[in-house]
């Protein structure tokens, strides 16, 4: 990504750029391979609030400083007894994610693991490098998935693949995390992930706002229910998208 083309604004664990309607959240904790503290977490979820109702933001970008993604969850404010993401509460970070109203890609920079790979699972678009991997280790630690990743998962590579990843917590390297489904495509250089990131989220942002967002609901309205529910929630999309139009071209 150009710097010239961008406008940066940091903070102690996360850095963003706005690259015309594309806004990039960069996990930036890269002395623990940007694990996920409650500040980092807090942080990006008021700034996901942020973008959401911002009409500049069209798309986001999300990847990591230095060699990694993510690596899940902070063991250090896991021992102490801090959860991430306390197990009562009713929404998370990762649920708000998903269901964030834009198109987000995930530029996978390194090593996701844990609650950092279900942390890309919920992003729309996932695009990788040569240093991008995908481990799953919640059985490795004693924990069980988390983060909407036996939801995610399964629907991505079908339940068969994740059930071998997630119960044996093995690493996934990018060429098999691209034959897998994992990623979408892979790049040859680390140093151009952002930059083929903000590019597919630019081709993302083409259409019409509202139109789009309409199409991410049904997409994620699609994974839960059956066909005759799916079909109905299209036609009154589609009925909704059609009076709008009207309404904006038809005159006084």
């Amino acid at each position: 990504m150009d710097p010239s083309e961008s406008t940066p604004a940091e903070s102690a664990s996360l850095v963003t750029h706005v690259h015309g309607a594309i806004s990039v959240a960069v996990l930036n904790r890269p002395a623990v391979r940007n694990a996920l503290d409650s500040d980092l977490a807090a942080r990006l979820e008021d700034q996901l609030e942020v973008w959401a109702s911002d009409g500049g933001t069209r798309a986001v970008v999300l990847t990591g400083t230095g060699p990694a993604f993510c690596a899940g969850a902070d063991i250090k404010a896991l021992h102490e007894g801090r959860l991430i993401f306390p197990p009562d509460d009713e929404e998370t970070l990762l649920d708000r994610l998903y269901r964030f109203p834009k198109p987000v890609v995930a530029a996978v920079n390194g090593l996701a693991v844990g609650g950092g790979a279900s942390l890309a699972l919920a992003c729309d678009i996932r695009i990788g490098g040569p240093d991008t991997g995908f481990e799953f280790n919640f059985t490795r630690v004693g924990l069980v998935p988390e983060g909407g990743t036996t939801y995610t998962l399964p629907r991505l590579i079908g339940p068969s693949r994740a059930a071998q990843l997630l119960y044996s917590a093995r690493r996934v390297d990018a060429g098999e995390a691209l034959d897998l489904g994992l990623v979408d495509r892979l790049v040859d250089d680390t140093g151009e992930l952002v930059a083929a990131a903000v590019a597919v989220a630019g081709e993302c942002a083409q259409g019409d706002p509202e139109a789009v967002a309409a199409t991410k609901e049904l997409l994620r309205h699609a994974l839960d229910a059956p066909y005759k529910l799916q079909r109905l929630a299209e036609r009154r999309r589609f009925r909704a998208a059609v009076e709008a139009r009207l309404a904006r071209t038809s005159g006084p």
